[in-house]
């Protein structure tokens, strides 16, 4: 069984739009098998298009060969390249086919391009869309017997460590970081791990941590990690004055797979939320109110909140039936944008008195917020 067919889908309908597609994820997930199996198998069915592979090629050898392919193309070319950041101008790749509608240049990469290209991204910025391919197909990850290339491996084709490693090499490559960076890089994600879920700060990380390094580093590394997509930050923002506390965040792991299950049920089932709202593009914060509740000034944590355009959505995640969380949503957030409360189990989509939706996790990772 085939999974991804949706991100195939939109790849397949981006054809022919002059802009390059790079298909971006966390290391390890296996984007070069998609790249080269799944989606050529499906860009092979349209006879009319040449197709060009590109795999651990020498930077001259990938120069020279598109050279001639641009001199000699008259018909439709769909080129696959495979992690397009480890050569050492990709821009020039980017540059050979700009605008070009008959030809469609497709890679992968480990990190995201406004990282890897630094102060090159400028020169591609608005000829490329990104295509985040995850590490989870939610609409096979609950399904029981699956038996593929992808599920099994854990959807991972690599461990953990080894994961880790070829993160904190790419770094290295980068020439970003100096010092204790290897050593640095690997406390701070044993840290992180440790805290999952959990409001922290900058500040607070670098007196919890045994390592020399000034907030300005910390927030580099931490940048990086979220570019590797490794896990996610997400900014604090209180929902009754709409202020964001950029020191204030909560991290969450890209992939529940990828740490091997031994996280608490709700940050897991946060985490594969989260990476389906960003599937879909929108912008995420973690919301909360801070003011005097029962008694004593504290932090009540109501939803993320997922904003695209002009809209806005606050989902609340409860462990039980989402009447409390259903209760804060009513009384704190008084503005008609949609308020969700999800629940872990399975029930029927419904709303209640005050217009907030109540809904399983499984109906939103299956059917998205198409189906509220």
């Amino acid at each position: 069984m085939q999974i991804h067919q949706d991100l195939i889908a939109k790849i397949l309908s981006s054809l022919g739009n002059g802009y390059l597609k790079l298909i971006t994820g966390l290391v390890g997930t296996g984007k070069t098998f998609f790249l080269f199996h799944d989606l050529f198998n499906e860009i092979y069915k349209d006879k009319s298009k040449l197709i060009v592979e590109i795999k651990n090629e020498k930077d001259k050898d990938v120069k020279r060969r598109l050279l001639k392919l641009k001199e000699e193309n008259t018909g439709s070319v769909v080129i696959l390249i495979d992690n397009i950041f480890a050569y050492d101008s990709p821009e020039t790749l980017f540059d050979l086919f700009s605008g070009d509608t008959n030809v469609d240049v497709i890679a992968t990469s480990d990190i995201a391009p406004h990282y890897a290209m630094g102060e090159n991204e400028t020169l591609i910025r608005g000829r490329y869309q990104t295509f985040y391919f995850s590490p989870l197909s939610f609409n096979n990850s609950f399904e029981k017997n699956k038996n593929n290339e992808y599920t099994s491996n854990g959807w991972l084709f690599i461990s953990k460590d080894e994961c880790i490693q070829k993160i904190i090499a790419q770094g290295l490559k980068f020439k970003r970081f100096r010092g204790d960076y290897k050593a640095n890089m690997f406390s701070l994600i044993h840290y992180v791990s440790d805290h999952y879920g959990e409001p922290i700060s900058f500040t607070k990380i670098l007196k919890s941590m045994n390592i020399n390094v000034s907030i300005n580093t910390l927030i580099s590394y931490c940048d990086f990690l979220e570019s590797s997509y490794l896990f996610y930050i997400l900014p604090r923002e209180n929902i009754e004055y709409h202020q964001k506390k950029a020191y204030e965040f909560r991290i969450f792991p890209v992939d529940m797979k990828f740490n091997n299950g031994n996280i608490r049920n709700n940050i897991i089932s946060r985490s594969s939320l989260l990476s389906k709202l960003k599937e879909n593009s929108y912008s995420i914060s973690d919301g909360y109110i801070y003011g005097k509740f029962y008694e004593k000034y504290q932090a009540i944590n109501l939803a993320f909140i997922a904003r695209k355009g002009k809209d806005r959505i606050y989902i609340s995640y409860s462990n039980g039936d989402g009447t409390k969380e259903a209760f804060q949503l009513m009384k704190h957030i008084k503005d008609s944008f949609p308020k969700i409360v999800v629940v872990p189990y399975d029930t029927p989509t419904w709303k209640d008195e005050y217009g907030i939706i109540h809904m399983s996790l499984n109906q939103l990772l299956f059917k998205g917020l198409n189906s509220i």
